[in-house]
């Protein structure tokens, strides 16, 4: 663990950031130029932003943490805890095989996952609070960062953070993947839908990965021939099912409300990030370039990331 020092700025430019954008450098700075919307996309209406903070620390993945005041970015094998809106470097983690992170919406709390186990940290001191096997898959944590689940190839782990990891449940079975609703209750990728432990697959393309909001009964399943499905988890509804112009493999995630998904990039050779309306799929912004996307839980701001570094979008009225 290193203590971070106070972040170089990444210099940007202050003109407005078009709903599709490229990343670019000019000499005003950083700038999202304008691009024509990729085919077959309908686009949302959305309020004026433009770009206030940047930080040249490249981002591949981010989580938002700790209800809005803090990131965690992954790069090069690097995992680094920042202070948001002003994209402040903390500190850094560097743990051999790190590939993924996950975040716990309410808490300073993350967890580092590496090629074959994970371990839990409290930001932003990023001190071990447990730790499990996970066999490189996908980890969730719930959103008071107390529990975390494990999707192995053959069970569903439940664990413990209080207790430095212990298992305290765990579920036989093959499930696609994992996490904590917005009730704290387990749901699970069955087949080709989202369901609770023990329920029956679902006949469709395979669930590869799933997000939770932070505030509403929805989440969001990714699916294996790369379309996304949105579901009510308080009836397991099915309420939406659309696709990404997002290319490669991808990364999902859900605003606090449920009503905006993110859709990004982190291993593709060619980058991009979408933010989508989740009742139809309409692109909110996408950004050429960008690696990953995510939004702050009280809506004032957009944190996009690639290997260029970091950079923070917000409204217009807010960002004097």
């Amino acid at each position: 663990m290193r203590r971070g020092t106070p972040s170089p700025m990444l210099r940007v430019s202050p003109v407005a950031v078009p709903l599709c954008g490229r990343v670019g450098q000019t000499s005003r700075g950083l700038e999202i130029e304008l691009i024509a919307p990729p085919a077959g996309c309908s686009i949302a209406p959305s309020s004026p932003r433009r770009l206030v903070y940047g930080a040249p620390f490249p981002a591949d993945q981010a989580v938002i943490v700790a209800r809005g005041t803090l990131a965690v970015t992954l790069a090069g094998g690097v995992a680094r805890s920042v202070r948001l809106p002003k994209l402040e470097v903390a500190f850094d983690r560097r743990p051999p095989g790190l590939v993924r992170v996950a975040g716990a919406a309410l808490a300073n709390a993350a967890a580092l996952i590496r090629e074959a186990d994970w371990s839990a940290v409290v930001l932003p001191s990023l001190g071990d609070i447990g730790e499990g096997a996970g066999d490189g898959g996908q980890v969730a944590l719930r959103s008071d960062g107390l529990m975390a689940a494990a999707c192995r190839a053959d069970a569903v782990t439940v664990h413990d953070l209080a207790a430095k990891g212990a298992v305290v449940a765990s579920h036989e079975g093959s499930y696609g993947a994992v996490a904590f609703d917005v009730d704290g209750e387990l749901v699970v990728g069955v087949g080709g839908g989202l369901g609770r432990i023990g329920d029956a697959p679902v006949e469709g393309s395979p669930v590869v990965q799933v997000a939770s909001a932070a505030a509403a009964p929805r989440a969001i399943a990714r699916h294996a021939d790369g379309t996304l499905s949105v579901w009510d988890c308080a009836t397991g509804a099915r309420l939406s099912s659309w696709t990404s112009p997002v290319q490669g493999p991808a990364d999902i995630g859900l605003c606090a409300n449920g009503e905006v998904a993110s859709v990004s990039s982190p291993w593709a050779d060619h980058a991009s990030a979408a933010l989508h309306r989740t009742d139809d799929g309409a692109i909110v912004l996408f950004v050429e370039g960008a690696k990953t996307i995510q939004t702050s839980p009280t809506d004032d701001g957009i944190l996009i990331g690639g290997a260029w570094g970091m950079a923070w979008i917000a409204p217009v009225e807010d960002s004097s």
